[in-house]
Formats: structure tokens, sequence, C-alpha cells
């Protein structure tokens, strides 16, 4: 298995509320936009469904697509996101899709995540995957 380091910036957020309780927790759907540097380099789209259980507390899903490479290899490929943040911390785990590779990508599998700060524009990436070849 290899390691791929590198750090996202996120470009655009935009966030809207689509739950029904008005008294209740709230639910919404957010799209990003980020550019990823390193041995990650591209550009992205990811759309995420959020539960709010608390106004500073969430739980997400979500999938975004990254075109560009992982080290040496163009393509592209799909991540799907599980997380959680807290104030201003967002944990997140990702895995590859499996069959979303493209290119030099194709056949891509692996894991990863991060640990961003709402206050801090970069966030360091990890992705431990394996190719075919």
């Amino acid at each position: 298995m290899s390691v791929a380091i590198g750090s996202f910036t996120m470009k655009s957020w935009d966030e809207t509320p689509y739950g029904i309780a008005e008294d209740g927790p709230k639910i919404a759907h957010a799209h990003s936009t980020n550019t990823y540097t390193g041995e990650i380099a591209g550009e992205s789209s990811a759309n995420y469904v959020i539960f709010y259980p608390e106004e500073t507390v969430g739980v997400f899903r979500g999938y975004e697509q990254i075109a560009g490479r992982v080290d040496d290899r163009e393509g592209s490929f799909v991540l799907e996101h599980v997380g959680s943040w807290e104030g201003s911390t967002v944990t997140t785990s990702w895995s590859v899709v499996e069959g979303s590779g493209t290119g030099a990508l194709a056949g891509i599998s692996g894991s990863g995540g991060y640990v961003a700060k709402h206050e801090i524009p970069e966030t360091p990436v990890t992705l431990e995957y394996e190719l075919p070849g």
C-alpha cells in the first residue's frame, strides 16, 4: 500500500437547510469545491448531507470527486466521506468508492482522512491507496 500526503484549500461552500421540523434538529445539504496540492493534486467537487443535533455539533456523509493526480498518475476518483465536528474542528474518514477511478487512476482503492480547523485555510490530508499494476 502506498501513502499520498497532501492538503486542500476550500474554494467554496454553499449550504442549504432542507429539514421540515421548524423546532427540531437541522438537516442541510452542502456543496463545496476544493483545490488539492501535494502528492494528491487537482480540483474537486463535493456534496454532503449534514445533521445538526445542536448548533455547534454535526455529523455528515458525502461524496467528493477529485480530478487531477495521485503521485504521478492522472485521472479522477470519488471519495466517500464520513465525518463529524464540534465547534471549529472537523474530523473526516474517507474511502475510495470502488469502480470510481478513471484514466491512470482506474482501479484505485484506499482510505484516509483529515482533521480540519475552520480558522486554518489549508488542511493536511492522507490517502493510503493501491493501484493495479
